[in-house]
This record gives C-alpha cells, structure tokens and sequence, in this order.
C-alpha cells in the first residue's frame, strides 16, 4: 500500500511530499535489517522515518530517527534492529530530495525470516 497521488513504475516508486509506503506479510515476521535506496540524488528522498507494526500496541512505533538523506544515487541506508516480529513495516517521507517536494525510492529490503522458521 501506498500514499494517494503515488506512482509505480517499472524502476521507481514516487509520490508528493508528505507521503508514505508500506509493506505487509499475511503473517508476523521476524526482522532485524531494512535497506532503502532512493532513486537518486536529486530524486530521493529529503526527510524521512522508518517505522514499525507493534502488533500489542496496534499501532506504528518509529524504529528511527528522522533521516536526512544526502548521498550518491542508489545508495542505500541501512537499519539494523534487535530481532523484531511484526506483520508490517512503513517508510514516511516527510520532505522530497534536492529541490523538489516529491519521494523517489528505488529499492526496499527487508531481512529476517518468517515465525515458522523457528
């Protein structure tokens, strides 16, 4: 799921500013690692944060500070958590990159495995 007003195209995902992602599972997961690229340097992503399902609380908990993304394109920010079990992560840009009111973001992964696996 995604903000109103996003695009999906075959090499990015975009959306005015403030905007949002989200990735679910059908079931919980067990997660300790996400990495996010935006798209590139003057198309990315100014300001953002990462946050996490907790299921108990029934709400998002923010598992980072805002992040103020400057770099190369396509590089990636990665963060690393204690073993998290959620059925859902979100990403929320709250300021475009370079000059511009829009998120560009490249790629988004998540690690860990299923409870299952357990």
């Amino acid at each position: 799921m995604y903000s109103e007003k996003s695009t999906l195209l075959p090499m990015y995902w975009s959306a005015p500013c403030p905007a949002w992602i989200e990735i679910t599972w059908l079931n919980e997961q067990i997660i300790d690692r996400i990495e996010i690229a935006p798209n590139n340097d003057d198309y990315g992503m100014g300001e953002y944060r990462l946050l996490v399902w907790d299921q108990g609380r029934n709400k998002y908990i923010p598992s980072s500070p805002m992040v103020s993304y400057s770099g190369r394109a396509g590089r990636f920010k990665a963060f690393n958590l204690s073993s998290t079990t959620t059925s859902r992560v979100k990403i929320s840009i709250h300021k475009g990159g370079y000059l511009n009111n829009n998120a560009y973001l490249k790629d988004v992964k998540v690690f860990g495995h299923p409870l299952e696996d357990l």
